[in-house]
């Protein structure tokens, strides 16, 4: 699910999720002498130009889009509680057919500022 404030948002977070849209990654072109540490671009141009890594299209998930929707409100430091006193939260209904595998679940707490408009990537802002 993505809750978003700014719901005229959600087609493009439905349209880009990785459930429908493939994504890449840089990885070592040798495993076993890769360095842990090292800092991995997230990108093809940058990838490809660090030697010893490559640049791997994956495929989607294969999976329908998330909801997504408002959430209910909440004040500011108010611990997520809502207009009610209880903690806001969502149930979640575990997709068909995934009995048995191995699952991970990503939780995002992202803060949303309105000093800068993140969509376009517009954060230097003038001092």
């Amino acid at each position: 699910v993505v809750l978003a404030d700014r719901v005229e948002m959600c087609d493009y977070y439905r349209g880009e999720s990785e459930n429908v849209v493939g994504r890449g990654e840089c990885v070592p072109t040798d495993p076993d002498t890769a360095d842990p540490d090292d800092d991995l671009p997230n990108n093809p141009k940058a990838c490809i130009g660090k030697a010893g890594y490559e640049w791997v299209e994956r495929d989607a998930h294969g999976l329908p889009p998330p909801e997504c929707k408002q959430p209910v409100y909440s004040r500011d430091n108010h611990l997520g509680n809502t207009k009610n006193t209880l903690p806001a939260n969502y149930t979640w209904t575990i997709p068909q057919g995934v009995t048995g595998q191995n699952c991970v679940i990503r939780i995002r707490y992202n803060m949303s500022s309105y000093d800068y408009d993140s969509v376009k990537g517009d954060w230097e802002l003038d001092s």
